[in-house]
């Protein structure tokens, strides 16, 4: 800061360093009365390139993170969202009728782990409607809709026959017949 050319504090040119805006200007320099005054006129030219500049720089940026947001967004929907809410349809269906034969998935041999537990769930819903069959399928939808499951409820009396049948050479027979 100068006054009547003395410095009063700090170096003018530090001073004239620390100026971000406008960085250009029209420095006019006189004197009044014996007194010592410094003027600065910004260059408008310069002064309105410089924020249309900075207008197009951040309309870019937030076109750019317009786009990348919707790019994710639906890559989250595709790879999270649409498995999780079928997953869920699966059980809803389990629940309604366990013998309901479950929908195998298209993407069998896809590898991201949604899909792993997509058909993790679909080979572990085959393997009770295999093991409790139609007797146990009452039991699991009296206890699926009550959304838990409780232990303590009595169980029910069911008639059951069990078949087996063993064929001899049954093996070598079918190989034979390849």
């Amino acid at each position: 800061l100068s006054l009547a050319g003395k410095t009063l504090a700090g170096d003018s040119e530090a001073i004239l360093a620390l100026r971000t805006y406008p960085q250009e200007f029209i420095e006019m320099n006189f004197t009044v009365d014996g007194g010592y005054a410094v003027l600065h006129l910004e260059n408008k030219t310069a002064f309105r390139n410089s924020i249309i500049d900075n207008i197009l720089t951040i309309t870019t940026v937030i076109g750019v993170l317009v786009a990348a947001s919707m790019s994710l967004a639906t890559s989250i929907r595709l790879e999270a969202v649409v498995p999780m809410e079928r997953m869920i349809s699966t059980i809803q269906e389990l629940a309604v009728n366990p013998l309901k034969p479950l929908k195998t998935m298209k993407n069998a041999a896809s590898n991201n782990e949604t899909s792993m537990v997509e058909q993790a769930l679909i080979k572990f819903g085959s393997l009770l409607q295999l093991g409790f069959g139609e007797a146990g399928a009452k039991i699991i939808t009296g206890q699926m809709i009550n959304g838990r499951v409780d232990a303590t409820l009595p169980g029910k009396v069911t008639q059951a026959i069990f078949g087996f049948c063993d064929i001899r050479n049954f093996t070598d027979c079918t190989e034979v017949l390849q």
